[in-house]
């Protein structure tokens, strides 16, 4: 079983979120615009090279008492040999 990589922070650590809302929203345009695609964010790529499993907590507008919260929330769930990186 493989080991995992928790994120959590702000926008700079979330996913694209929301894409396909209506109306569109700034995500839409630059997915638009960048072909149809979004280019993965960093804990994707991190996840990716370290062939971890990821679980990225990221969201965006949120401050540092809503990150720890959310790292407290999650807490429980985080194992031995797992990485957290908390970008406050």
């Amino acid at each position: 079983m493989k080991n995992t990589l928790w994120t959590f922070g702000c926008s700079f650590t979330a996913e694209w979120h929301p894409v396909g809302a209506i109306p569109k929203n700034n995500y839409d345009y630059y997915k638009e615009w960048r072909g149809g695609n979004l280019p993965p964010v960093w804990p994707t790529i991190l996840s990716k090279n370290l062939k971890m499993n990821l679980e990225n907590k990221g969201m965006g507008a949120t401050g540092n008492d809503s990150i720890f919260k959310k790292f407290c929330d999650c807490s429980h769930l985080i194992k031995s040999g797992d990485i957290v990186i908390v970008g406050w």
